[in-house]
């Protein structure tokens, strides 16, 4: 499920098309991949993204994701160099590197003179296996036909201990997104 919410008055779907979008191919979107964490709650002494599923890292699909929406190398948040040259991306992705952990907004933010220029940002995190470059398409085609300033992708599922949660307002926009730390989740379903 995608909705739109909107934070500020972007350009018109039709500006936005007009200034170069051509939704049947990758889009115009520059994509953020966070992949700063460290995975401690992983109990593990391997990054959290260098971890794999179906015999690919959480990054690689990730990056596969990313390559298939978006026209342009992603931008690629990392802790260090050190953990760039182990996941050997060579040309693949523009990194950026955040040196102090931070949290998402933190990471996101070592991306912005990156980001520079950029009309639209998709930002993703690395640990995200099952996300798709159909999925991410169709979320920044959402955005462009709408007049919202930004766009969330979301889930409802019916086990969200430990995850971040959306909240809505009364009339179904998303108010705001809390942690499971700050505001622990109740047993019904959760987006």
């Amino acid at each position: 499920m995608t909705r739109c919410y909107t934070r500020a008055a972007p350009a018109s779907s039709q500006t936005r098309l007009a200034a170069g979008w051509n939704l049947s191919e990758r889009s115009a979107a520059r994509a953020v991949i966070l992949a700063a964490g460290r995975g401690t709650r992983m109990r593990s002494r391997l990054p959290k993204v260098r971890h794999q599923v179906g015999g690919v890292s959480m990054l690689e699909h990730s990056l596969r994701a990313a390559e298939a929406a978006t026209a342009r190398p992603p931008i690629l948040v990392v802790h260090d160099l050190e953990d760039a040259g182990e996941l050997a991306l060579g040309e693949r992705t523009q990194l950026v590197v955040q040196a102090e952990p931070g949290g998402t907004a933190a990471a996101l933010a070592e991306a912005r003179d990156a980001l520079a220029g950029e009309s639209v940002a998709l930002v993703l995190p690395a640990d995200m296996p099952m996300l798709t470059g159909g999925t991410l398409t169709r979320l920044v085609e959402a955005l462009a036909g709408s007049q919202a300033g930004a766009a969330v992708l979301t889930a409802v599922v019916s086990e969200a201990r430990g995850y971040g949660r959306v909240v809505r307002s009364p009339g179904g926009g998303l108010s705001k997104i809390v942690e499971d730390a700050d505001d622990p989740w109740d047993g019904s379903p959760a987006e």
